[in-house]
């Protein structure tokens, strides 16, 4: 949570409006605003409490006012009361959806004889009505109103913590606070109240006998009922030990073997199976070998000779066709003659076919060796010996198969482990089973005497029912009153148990925060070992590095008051709320080695968020410059006379030494 502005109209003694910007920057927390006594720095702090809590701020100048008369009383006098007066303040809070700004508006004016006062909430900049009805419910969100005094403080009430007796009241009710135990006295009052209303009926003292006996049966009943469900949750533990147990027994078994022996009769049947189906591999390679597959080396040579069987055979084809075209030659140079034709184109005809056919003798002169018909190379076609590899192909795939599989069970088999191995891990497993088994009998037997009980119970409940509605009615409210007063007694004893036991709970945690502080105050890490706190009395104790006890009433003035802060540091750093703080009076009247302290130790990681708020007594010019490295925001706030209104000016007043 983070304050990001503060606006004051007509407030105190704050004329007309103001705003305060009161962001802090990474490494930067603190807010400091300084004013002489008088000036109006109490007055900013009333207003942050006022706009957050409305009635329920423990503004400085309440005392016993009736809430309305102090809103009056809170407008400036130099306005009109009808004219009023209007607190401001924008927040940042994180939420399941990121971070929201909030605006709280709060303002009041006299109507007639009675104050008006009007709460608005804008979040993300749109007006909530939910939050608006019910801001006393949601400021308990981001700080709870039981916490608001120890992140809002005056540095003064410092001095009076700083004594023993009061220190114990600061931790009681700072823890209290923190635990919400205050609601749980307050429910502790309310029952007092309702049982002296009781009692002071006539005839409630007196219950039936008898519905005092069903009541008492039902008790034992419920009682031996819890008794056996937390048996059940005793064995239902212990078996789950014995399941761990056994998980780590079936690993160990898994690991040496064991899960695969079992399956040791059904990897030796898939080993048969296998080798069965490599000897027939073997058997279907050995027909491919028998037939035409060793044809497939000598595939090409078949397809040269084939080509070369048809070579020779266009040859004698084209000798027999030689012969008949010789002929067919010198029939026409013969028959050239015979015509007249002149001599030399019968020459020229008669050379150019005896050089066509010795062109085309010479094409023929190839050699011939084979003297084979090509059709007797038809059965080993490439077509043929195609399909043949494929075959064979197929069965050496299925053999290489097959072959893998058998190397895979045979090693399986030689990698099982003996019997005789196992026998150890296999009779604690066994065992370990056995156990576990009638462990979950157990249970089961358990949970039906607990279903058995439980019906037992929803009978007397109802006997109790209908006795009660047999009853006259008078009887009747009478057996009731009884019972709420029992009953109360008994609740109330039940919060006393459960605010000792929270309180116990949670007081180591504290007792190491509020050391963890001190030693970061006092500088006496090795004189202090430890804090303790009584649960009854909330008396602290501090213990020395020899273990004896350090009395209180043994340190000086200046340390108590440090302790005393120490405690208020310790509470807000075990309420675990990222809330600001603010500081009135910061310094009190701490001398000047332990003012130091604070403000070189405690101011700048008191929170995320500081706002200081102090006299030129407290942090001069001094002090100053230690906290200026850490400051985000330096004000001074001055009373102007002619407006009638203290001013927020920047700057802080005693940056410099006054001469």
């Amino acid at each position: 949570m983070i304050f990001d502005e503060l606006v004051l109209h007509n407030f105190g003694i704050y004329r007309g409006r103001h705003v305060v910007d009161l962001r802090p920057e990474s490494g930067k927390p603190i807010i400091l605003i300084g004013a002489l006594n008088g000036g109006g720095k109490t007055t900013l702090l009333d207003a942050l409490q006022l706009v957050l809590y409305g009635k329920l701020a423990q503004c400085s100048n309440r005392g016993s006012l009736a809430y309305d008369t102090f809103l009056q009383r809170c407008i400036n006098r130099h306005v009109e009361a009808e004219e009023g007066s209007a607190l401001e303040l924008k927040f940042r809070v994180l939420s399941d959806m990121g971070e929201e700004t909030i605006r709280l508006h709060r303002s009041w004016r006299l109507s007639g004889k009675r104050i008006k006062e009007t709460v608005e909430v804008v979040r993300d900049g749109k007006i909530d009505p939910v939050c608006t009805e019910h801001w006393y419910e949601h400021v308990d969100e981001f700080i709870p109103s039981r916490m608001s005094s120890l992140f809002f403080f005056d540095g003064e009430k410092i001095e009076y913590f700083a004594e023993p007796e009061n220190a114990s009241t600061l931790l009681r009710s700072g823890l209290w606070s923190l635990l919400g135990l205050d609601l749980v006295e307050q429910l502790g009052k309310d029952l007092d109240t309702v049982i002296q209303r009781r009692l002071a009926n006539e005839g409630i003292r007196e219950a039936s006998d008898k519905m005092e006996l069903l009541q008492k049966e039902q008790d034992s009943l419920e009682t031996e009922h819890e008794a056996l469900i937390g048996q059940k949750a005793t064995l239902r533990s212990e078996l789950d030990q014995i399941e761990k147990r056994l998980g780590r027994l079936r690993a160990e078994y898994r690991e040496r073997g064991g899960e695969l022996y079992e399956r040791r009769q059904t990897i030796e049947q898939s080993l048969q199976a296998a080798r069965g189906a490599l000897a027939y591999s073997q058997s279907t390679l050995q027909e491919l070998a028998a037939a035409d597959t060793p044809l497939l080396l000598a595939q090409d040579l078949i397809q040269t000779s084939k080509e070369q069987a048809q070579r020779e055979l266009d040859a004698k084809r084209q000798e027999g066709f030689l012969d008949q075209l010789k002929r067919r030659d010198v029939e026409l140079a013969a028959r050239l003659k015979q015509l007249s034709a002149p001599d030399e184109y019968i020459y020229e005809i008669s050379q150019f076919f005896s050089a066509d056919y010795q062109k085309r003798t010479e094409a023929l002169s190839s050699p011939q060796y084979l003297d084979v018909d090509p059709s007797d190379f038809q059965p080993v076609s490439v077509e043929q010996l195609g399909t043949v590899a494929a075959q064979l192909a197929s069965a050496l795939d299925h053999h290489r198969s097959v072959q893998a599989q058998v190397f895979n069970e045979e090693r399986r088999l030689q990698g099982m482990p003996e019997p005789e191995e196992l026998s150890d891990i296999t009779g604690r497993l066994q065992e370990a089973q056995v156990e576990a088994s009638a462990y979950g009998m157990r249970i089961e037997e358990q949970q039906l005497k607990i279903d058995r009980l439980q019906q037992k119970i929803e009978d007397a409940k109802n006997r109790r029912l209908r006795l009660a509605s047999d009853r006259k009615l008078e009887d009747f409210a009478e057996e009731i009153g009884a019972r709420i007063v029992t009953h109360a007694d008994k609740i109330k004893n039940t919060l006393r148990q459960y605010r000792q036991a929270l309180v116990r709970q949670n007081l180591h945690r504290l007792e190491e925060l509020i050391l963890e502080s001190l030693q970061l105050l006092l500088h006496k890490q090795r004189l202090l070992e430890d804090v303790r706190i009584d649960p009854a009395t909330y008396e602290l104790t501090l213990i020395d590095a020899a273990g004896n006890q350090l009395s209180a009433e043994r340190l000086s003035a200046g340390e108590r008051q440090l302790l005393a802060v120490s405690i208020v540091w310790g509470l807000t750093k075990a309420s675990g709320k990222p809330i600001p703080a603010v500081i009135d009076t910061p310094l009190g009247r701490l001398d000047g080695n332990h003012r130091q302290r604070l403000v070189d130790t405690y101011f700048p990681h008191a929170s995320h968020q500081v706002i200081l708020l102090s006299t030129d007594e407290e942090i001069d010019h001094r002090y100053f410059k230690r906290l200026e490295p850490v400051a985000a925001k330096l004000y001074g706030l001055t009373y102007d006379e002619e407006k009638q209104s203290s001013e927020v000016v920047e700057g802080y007043p005693w940056a410099r030494e006054v001469v």
